[in-house]
């Protein structure tokens, strides 16, 4: 396998997962503030 494409994919997948888990969190974080702000 081209060594170049599996790390490019790694980066895409791995920013790609951090990406969901920051919204994620910034979602379940206005859910609980109480009234927004």
């Amino acid at each position: 396998m081209n060594h170049g494409l599996k790390f490019l994919l790694t980066r895409i997948a791995s920013s790609t997962i951090a990406a969901i888990l920051f919204e994620i969190h910034l979602y379940f974080s206005l859910l609980s503030a109480p009234g927004g702000s």
